[in-house]
């Protein structure tokens, strides 16, 4: 299947058509290599009330048995693709194919909340300007690795901070208008698989006058395990896509960042990449310090109590600068998860330090390709 765009804003579906009834909605998941979680993730969708218009799953190249999974749900529909073309491409696929006044855009790792979103449909049906609303990942997650564990977790504390509107889209899980999501565009599918793809979508429907919230009651549970090393790996992917994008080229930018935000994310990444990176040092410096106290030249054990000195308010400035969320966490999970949240931030910094260093010295040219598929898009370069 070729790339949809540009994407034409076709009529609503019937219901839209008739006052008297509740709008119609369809379900659009992008799906690659999803066998682990499609079941309970249709499963849930099917409970939903009201009940979708349509569900599509959009398989893009998976490698798996994904289709066939979803080949055996009667009331789904199942879209192959064939080659890997990125989550932007395959959710603009679903989005022309409905034919309904609402998109509930869901990713396949991610399992819905029935009454979480009963509650959002009613608030889209009662608030004809509001073009979306984004739902948020619960804090308790399956079992897995605990950097899974923590970035959810994280994940529900930045959104809980944010308030309303949003100051970025959460691309896992959202009800939004399809009318308002054809006007845009879609996803910039030149994306592919390059993270960050559902901020810059979302930055040109704010820019186009479109209204988001978040609801903190609109939940579902995403199931996303991952490693230590995944995580460091996304945090470094993501951080380089949002310097692109800040600095234009990648998709468009979104509203220039305030001072005070400069400032918090400079101490919040400063300070724990300098705790991270310090760390083994640190801890070479107070072993000597312990040691060998005796046998250190009076240079030399000045230096190993500078270290550590530097490492220990690195410490406490990065521990200032999330301490609501940490506080948070301590109440909620306990000491245990809270410092293991606190190590996990910290392993990150590097890795998003190391993302903004690279995003900022290789700011790719856009292909010609990709300037002209922008330009038939409308979007901005």
């Amino acid at each position: 299947m070729t790339n949809p765009r540009p994407l034409t804003v076709a009529g609503p579906g019937p219901a839209a058509n008739n006052p008297a009834s509740a709008p119609a909605y369809a379900v659009v998941t992008p799906v690659y290599n999803a066998a682990k979680t499609l079941r309970p993730m249709i499963e849930a969708l099917l409970s939903l009330s009201p009940p979708p218009r349509a569900i599509y799953m959009v398989d893009d190249g998976s490698t798996d048995n994904s289709i066939e999974i979803i080949k055996g749900y009667s009331g789904v529909t199942s879209v192959a693709l064939g080659v890997n073309r990125g989550p932007g491409h395959a959710r603009n696929v679903g989005a022309q194919m409905a034919a309904t006044e609402l998109l509930l855009m869901i990713d396949s790792d991610c399992y819905i909340d029935s009454e979480g979103f009963s509650r959002a449909y009613e608030r889209m049906t009662s608030a004809p300007n509001l073009a979306g609303i984004m739902g948020v990942p619960v804090r308790e997650t399956p079992p897995g690795p605990f950097a899974g564990m923590f970035k959810n977790y994280w994940y529900h504390l930045e959104f809980k901070a944010w308030g309303d509107p949003p100051r970025t889209l959460y691309g896992s899980c959202f009800l939004m208008r399809r009318e308002a999501y054809l006007s845009v565009g879609g996803f910039d599918a030149s994306f592919g698989r390059i993270p960050c793809e559902d901020a810059e979508f979302y930055f040109r429907l704010v820019q186009a006058g479109h209204v988001f919230e978040r609801r903190m009651d609109f939940t579902f549970v995403h199931d996303k395990s991952m490693t230590l090393r995944q995580l460091i790996r996304t945090s470094f992917e993501r951080s380089v896509s949002i310097i692109q994008n800040f600095h234009g080229k990648l998709g468009r930018p979104g509203a220039p960042w305030t001072l005070r935000e400069k400032a918090m994310w400079a101490l919040e990444i400063g300070s724990g990449a300098a705790a991270a990176i310090g760390l083994p040092l640190a801890l070479g410096a107070v072993l000597s310090l312990s040691l060998a106290t005796g046998a250190l030249s009076p240079p030399t054990r000045e230096l190993a109590e500078l270290v550590a000195l530097a490492w220990l308010v690195s410490v406490v400035m990065f521990f200032v600068s999330i301490r609501d969320k940490l506080t948070f966490a301590l109440r909620d999970k306990g000491l245990p998860f809270a410092a293991g949240a606190f190590m996990c931030r910290m392993l990150e910094m590097p890795g998003v330090a190391l993302g903004i260093v690279w995003g900022s010295l290789h700011r790719r040219p856009i292909p010609p390709d990709v300037q002209a598929y922008h330009q038939r898009s409308g979007i901005s370069e």
